[in-house]
């Protein structure tokens, strides 16, 4: 009776055994490399892929090389290895984060066209600023010119009248500079008319480009309005560790920088690194720098972690 009630507990452990191997297997390998960790390599696999992001798989494959190297070569140990049934499972899934990204990435290509032409317009109403007060500049020494020449004529003209007889060479010089004021009066009332013309045009781009302006802050503000959630906190990525094994979720990246920084930063956690205060950190909780490489507070944090002295 003794030996079949052995058997009966064996096989019930036996089929407890199979029935939850998978939570065996995944416990027992996430307490290895918590409690030995950077002994062997943590072996990761792709998981939901979702191709809105439009990136390859194989280039997401790639840059997951890329972030591993990140934590490998400072501290020569082969960390993780890529295999198509690797427990890590990184999945990349689309939500309204990469949603945001999206827009704020369309966003940003409209608010760089509408400052271009912004820069474009001022560039331009200031080179024919230039132009225009050169011109009137010049056509304020004419005038004065012409004012004083035309005050000598008619001061001639009235003496001459009150003498009653001039000479044949008087009267020809005084009946050229006649002929003279009379053209540069026309063309200095032409000129005037340019300058009007020019300040009225000169007052439409003054009004476009305030315009501009106001449409730009206007931009710029709703960007900010959009991005003001994203910049509360990592959340592009998320590190999870239970019984049924090790899930890295990425949720957000907007460029290829980005991507390989997430995705360094959550193997980091699959490595049970913490966050560190230090911004251009892989291990820092917010996302902002351009960095690809470890800094030292990362280094101290993984030598730690890892017992290298």
């Amino acid at each position: 009776m003794k030996k079949l009630v052995e058997i009966i507990f064996l096989i019930f452990i036996v089929i407890l055994g199979i029935m939850y191997k998978n939570t065996i297997v995944n416990n027992w390998r996430q307490m290895y490399h918590q409690y030995f960790p950077c002994r062997s390599p943590i072996y990761y696999s792709i998981g939901k892929f979702d191709t809105r992001f439009g990136i390859s798989k194989e280039h997401f494959i790639e840059d997951l090389a890329t972030a591993e190297k990140i934590w490998e070569d400072p501290i020569n140990k082969d960390l993780f290895k890529y295999s198509p049934n690797g427990n890590l499972k990184i999945n990349l899934i689309y939500d309204s984060r990469q949603q945001t990204t999206d827009e704020l990435s369309n966003m940003d290509s409209s608010l760089d066209n509408s400052r271009g032409s912004y820069d474009r317009l001022t560039a331009q109403y200031n080179k024919e600023l230039l132009a225009h007060n050169q011109k009137s500049s010049d056509f304020e020494s004419r005038l004065a010119n012409f004012n004083a020449r035309k005050g000598n004529y008619e001061r001639d003209v009235a003496m001459l009248n009150r003498v009653g007889s001039v000479s044949a060479d008087v009267k020809n010089r005084l009946n050229a500079e006649r002929d003279y004021l009379n053209s540069e009066s026309s063309a200095i009332n032409q000129l005037q008319t340019e300058l009007n013309n020019e300040v009225a045009k000169l007052n439409a781009m003054v009004a476009e480009i305030n315009q501009n302006a106001n449409n730009l802050n206007a931009g710029v503000n709703q960007y900010n309005r959009i991005s003001e959630p994203l910049s509360e906190g990592f959340n592009e990525g998320l590190y999870r560790s239970d019984s049924k094994g090790q899930v890295i979720d990425v949720y957000q990246f907007s460029d290829d920088t980005k991507l390989v920084r997430v995705l360094a930063h959550e193997l980091g956690h699959a490595l049970w690194l913490e966050h560190v205060d230090d911004p251009d950190a892989i291990m820092h909780r917010l996302n902002t720098s351009e960095n690809m490489q470890a800094t030292e507070s990362d280094l101290e944090e993984i030598k730690a972690v890892c017992k290298i002295r």
